[in-house]
């Protein structure tokens, strides 16, 4: 029989099926006689099954946490990586303002380009209630203004831009002259040419001593420097008025003024409804008799001093509106959206 302390030596390499054919049939039969050395096996291969990672079920376990703690960093560092790469995208697109473009208005001979946002964003956080107008290419620069962008308008020989903007629904027109790189208060410019002008003599004025009136820019003359303005005001009397005339920036001449065709028409109110008027006028038709009529008002009638109107006022109203009716302002539905003859305005004076 085999030494023992021979074939305890190799049972190692006995389980673990290394060993050569004559010396596993050695050990076997060692084995079948020996009780010691057999059992010396049993906890050999124990252990080894401990050991082993396909059959060690604490080990399995200890495997898959380990598995699945990967798998929730793998997926963590991901949409950090993702939040990470957007954080710096929006980084990206804040620093370069795209969140408030508005648009760009290139010069016609393609010198310049104005680029407009809608907030002032020379400030880190960009301010509301403000715009921005960011010049590039032979002129450059950036340039605040408060209100809301309302428009902007190239000249046809790209000297001059006007600028419209719009502050708590009343309009005011800013004019860039790229000649002397400048910018002025057209609207200042505007009531300084008007004041000569016995036309605008009953334009009111507030206390600061400025024209009550509002400008809308128009358009520009495609052979100079000529400025196409649209003219609103409530006169002294209390009579909407609105025109329009040729404004040259150049010389500060205004020429070719006309204003709207309007009716006045005298009356007292007979009936006050919740959308319409009956009044009986002060003028006769054709047989002498007194005029009465009725007119309904609609959103589409922009209306002034109306609200305040109760039977037996008496009243006077102006109607702006196509010339056809300036003389027969009665004989229309005033403020019927679907007549293509109503007035764009209706002004009611209550007098003494």
């Amino acid at each position: 029989m085999e030494n023992c302390g021979i074939i305890r030596d190799l049972l190692p390499i006995y389980a673990d099926g290394l060993a050569s054919a004559e010396t596993q049939a050695r050990i076997k039969d060692h084995l079948e006689h020996c009780d010691v050395c057999r059992a010396e096996l049993q906890r050999m291969t124990r252990m080894m099954e401990s050991n082993d990672p396909v059959k060690n079920t604490a080990f399995q376990t200890a495997l898959k946490k380990q598995k699945s703690n990967n798998n929730k960093r793998t997926v963590v560092t991901v949409v950090l990586t993702l939040l990470l790469t957007v954080a710096i995208a929006l980084g990206i697109l804040w620093y370069q303002d795209v969140f408030y473009y508005l648009g760009s208005y290139r010069s016609p001979d393609g010198r310049v380009k104005t680029t407009v946002y809608s907030r002032d964003i020379t400030e880190f956080i960009p301010e509301k209630d403000h715009f921005t107008l960011v010049d590039e290419g032979a002129w450059q620069g950036r340039t605040v203004l408060w209100g809301t962008f309302d428009g902007l308008w190239w000249s046809a020989d790209s000297n001059y831009q006007v600028v419209s903007l719009l502050d708590e629904g009343q309009c005011y027109l800013t004019l860039f002259d790229f000649i002397r790189n400048t910018g002025v208060n057209l609207d200042a410019y505007l009531e300084i040419a008007l004041c000569g002008l016995e036309e605008f003599r009953n334009v009111p004025k507030n206390e600061d001593g400025r024209e009550e009136i509002e400008f809308r820019f128009l358009q520009w003359s495609q052979y100079d420097s000529s400025i196409l303005i649209y003219f609103s005001y409530v006169d002294t009397d209390g009579i909407d008025r609105d025109g329009y005339f040729w404004y040259r920036y150049a010389s500060g001449e205004i020429t070719g003024v006309i204003f709207l065709e309007t009716a006045v028409v005298d009356g007292v109110v007979n009936d006050v409804g919740t959308d319409f008027y009956s009044l009986q006028l002060d003028q006769l038709d054709e047989n002498g008799n007194v005029l009465e009529f009725v007119f309904t008002t609609s959103a589409a009638t922009q209306l002034r001093g109306l609200e305040t109107l109760k039977e037996g006022d008496h009243i006077r109203m102006v109607c702006h509106g196509p010339e056809e009716y300036a003389q027969r302002p009665w004989s229309f539905v005033f403020g019927n959206a679907t007549d293509e003859t109503m007035p764009t305005a209706i002004s009611v004076t209550v007098l003494e």
